[in-house]
């Protein structure tokens, strides 16, 4: 999955309000570069995984957990994401793992150019701003462009957390 905005997506407790991924699924499966998002507290959990999967530049906000994950053969592998006013940022079941990378941030907010609007690209000065890893951008051609079709990277400066990349310097707004 990738470039891909989530928003307002409804489920119930401790079920998939954005993305549910049963079975085996498929080796080195992943998320990136994506977008979920609620503009008040979803009582469910954005990514629910019973296989191994891997989310990277993607922002996950306003959902009672962000990313779990069940069994006991299944690893998460997270990390470069925004975790935003998530009631739990990552939860396992069943003997599953997470392999949380250190480069993630927890943030009060994503600081959209208008969530109510709704508009989820970034302005200058969000927390998703130049954070995200290159390596995805790399190694799939088709996030060579943002949600937009805008370049990402954008020029001289460094990849994006999310659907969208800011299009200018990410500086203080």
């Amino acid at each position: 999955i990738t470039d891909v905005l989530f928003a307002q997506n409804r489920g119930e407790a401790g079920k998939a309000s954005a993305i549910l991924i049963g079975g085996q699924g498929e080796p080195n499966s992943g998320i990136y570069n994506t977008t979920i998002v609620d503009n008040s507290r979803n009582a469910g959990t954005a990514i629910v995984t019973w296989s191994s999967l891997n989310v990277v530049n993607t922002i996950i906000a306003n959902h009672s957990v962000g990313l779990s994950v069940g069994g006991k053969t299944s690893v998460l592998t997270e990390d470069y994401n925004l975790f935003v006013d998530n009631g739990i940022n990552t939860e396992t079941f069943n003997d599953a793992t997470i392999a949380a990378g250190k480069n993630s941030v927890v943030a009060p907010s994503a600081a959209f150019v208008d969530g109510t609007a709704p508009d989820y690209r970034l302005p200058r000065g969000s927390p998703a701003a130049d954070r995200g890893s290159v390596a995805p951008v790399n190694a799939i051609s088709s996030l060579a462009l943002d949600l937009d079709d805008q370049a990402r990277p954008y020029s001289g400066t460094s990849v994006d957390i999310g659907a969208f990349e800011l299009q200018g310097p990410a500086g203080a707004a």
